[in-house]
């Protein structure tokens, strides 16, 4: 199956200049009915999808390409964080704030945006997609047994989310006219809440050899604060579940009279329901190696930093991902 991304996008447009000659129509019309093929095909799911890829935890930033007709060329950059209050021992109940700083990119060519339904007004463009957003979740963890806890918590998000679109060739005006501000150069900002369980077990296997497994599930509401236009709004709940492994052995190297580790992982995220359809790939997954290292002594608030390369893959997906972790 090839990724929905730009397919309903095309498809929504073509469904509404197809049957017509739009010169037939007014101009609010043809806006009227393209706002109404967006939204039937599922346009804010997309949107809501590409927030969803910005503050996801279980990854790290990814950079991948979704093969679709057009190709859209994906980028994340994301700053994780994890705050634990326990007192410096794991075996009683105690607060964790974590969460994440992240941005996201997206491009994608439309050779002709009227793919030849227009004759004479054909309009290559050339679509950006960008997002901002922070996610803070508190909560609470608990253990279960000697290895194993499970964390419930809060979360809230902010998400600005925006498209610009270059238009170029004969179609130009009419192509601008008829989309912008609904498919191409807008903005909107989102809010969510959200609730989230996560279930880890983490045992030595060997003196130098530890294994940390675990799953996630975010349940979150989303909102528009502010929309360009009505496309845009999102109103949506929507579930994404995680799972990660990782194997973090003691290399024998030290770094500022601290240890060195060594990481291998391997994790993914499946995405549910209208996301996942709009999105075009249900999971993105990823196996990979990192280091990590406490800091020293003296440096204050940061208890450990990582940095890890991996692979990526998908359905129609192909990519890699470099991430960098701190914990306090």
């Amino acid at each position: 199956m090839r990724g929905r991304a730009a397919g309903l996008i095309l498809g929504a447009v073509l469904a509404v200049i197809a049957p017509r000659d739009l010169d037939a129509q007014s101009l609010e019309e043809v806006r009227d009915e393209i706002r109404s093929a967006l939204v039937g095909a599922r346009y804010p799911s997309l949107i809501l999808g590409f927030v969803d890829l910005a503050q996801e935890r279980t990854l790290s930033g990814e950079s991948f390409t979704l093969d679709d007709d057009p190709d859209l060329d994906v980028r994340t950059l994301r700053f994780p964080f994890t705050v634990t209050f326990d007192g410096g021992t794991r075996d009683r109940a105690a607060w964790v704030v974590e969460g994440s700083v992240s941005g996201f990119e997206g491009r994608s060519a439309f050779a002709d945006i009227w793919s030849g339904g227009l004759p004479g007004s054909e309009t290559r463009v050339e679509s950006r997609w960008r997002a901002a957003s922070v996610l803070v979740g508190i909560g609470r963890r608990f253990p279960i047994t000697e290895t194993t806890h499970w964390t419930p918590s809060i979360d809230l998000g902010l998400a600005h989310v925006e498209n610009d679109g270059d238009a170029s060739g004969p179609g130009t005006a009419i192509t601008e006219a008829t989309l912008d501000g609904i498919l191409f150069d807008w903005d909107a900002t989102y809010g969510q809440v959200g609730i989230g369980l996560e279930c880890t077990d983490e045992r030595r296997l060997s003196p130098r050899l530890r294994l940390t497994s675990s799953v996630r599930a975010d349940l979150r509401h989303t909102t528009d604060l502010h929309a360009t236009d009505r496309v845009q709004e999102l109103d949506e709940t929507d579930l994404v579940w995680g799972a990660r492994s990782e194997l973090l052995l003691d290399s024998g190297l030290r770094f500022a009279d601290e240890p060195v580790r060594l990481r291998f992982f391997l994790g993914g995220i499946h995405f549910t329901g209208e996301t996942a359809d709009a999105l075009g790939f249900p999971l993105l997954a990823e196996v990979g190696v990192g280091i990590e290292t406490a800091v020293p002594r003296g440096v204050p608030l940061v208890r450990r930093v990582d940095l890890r390369l991996s692979t990526l893959w998908g359905e129609d997906i192909r990519g890699f991902s470099i991430g960098f972790g701190v914990k306090f």
